[in-house]
């Protein structure tokens, strides 16, 4: 079985386009989506019905449980408040509807998907430091748990239970996609980031996504070059922070 992972599009049309064309190159049996499919971006509504369309499985995210719930929005940071807060002005009753149906957290035969972190998923905790990571392999008994929130691609592995060693991941290949590529360890269990479609938050501005390859067991990393200047325009001509559309360009 191979499946897509993607996460964090946050509104961003033209990487989601770009990344769904790739998996449809690629070839998957199923496309699963971790949340933080709106804000920050221009093209809240538009990226929805693209997620809808083509997703087995869609999460909420922090952006989704804010939009659920305007008075989380006080907890984030002046941007993101105001570009949620515009955000909430473009969606129909019926996109809200469908986006309250959407779990936090889904558990499969051997993988939870998550948005923040298995460990309180509501409370959307970033996977950065190594007491998230141990207190997040305390909190699921599968074998991988992918997750997103960070928008920077990432993996760590419990080698023996309570041993959690961060993996240093390679750097991407100079091809036309970029690539990298983890093969998975009988026996360890593993927290995976496959980064951030629509706002990467690596030094790299391509749009990420995450192949997942059952037989041999492994992660294949992508990276995709997308049409930024569209998208920065597109921010701009909304209204929405000057720093939301040059934050694409660097990839910060």
């Amino acid at each position: 079985m191979r499946v897509a992972v993607i996460a964090d599009v946050h509104g961003n049309l033209e990487a989601l386009e770009a990344v769904l064309a790739d998996i449809r190159d690629t070839g998957v049996d199923a496309v699963y989506c971790l949340g933080d499919v709106i804000g920050y971006g221009a093209d809240p509504a538009a990226c929805l019905d693209l997620v809808c369309e083509h997703c087995e499985i869609l999460l909420q995210g922090n952006h989704e449980d804010a939009l659920l719930q305007p008075a989380h929005i006080a907890a984030m940071n002046p941007v993101a408040a105001v570009a949620e807060r515009w955000t909430q002005t473009r969606l129909t009753g019926a996109q809200r509807e469908r986006i309250a149906q959407w779990p936090l957290v889904k558990v499969g035969a051997d993988a939870r998907l998550v948005h923040g972190s298995p460990d309180e998923p509501l409370r959307f905790h970033y996977l950065q430091h190594r007491w998230n990571l141990e207190n997040a392999f305390r909190a699921f008994s599968e074998t991988i748990c992918f997750f997103g929130h960070t928008h920077v691609p990432a993996a760590a592995a419990e080698i023996v239970p309570g041993v959690v060693q961060s993996i240093s991941l390679p750097s991407y290949s100079t091809d036309r996609v970029g690539l990298r590529h983890l093969a998975l360890e009988p026996g360890n269990r593993y927290v995976v980031n496959g980064g951030s479609v629509g706002q990467p938050r690596d030094n790299d501005p391509r749009a990420k996504w995450l192949l997942v390859r059952e037989k041999p067991p492994e992660l294949e990393f992508r990276a995709l070059s997308y049409d930024i200047a569209v998208s920065q325009k597109k921010i701009l001509s909304a209204g929405l922070p000057e720093f939301l559309a040059s934050r694409l360009e660097y990839g910060q």
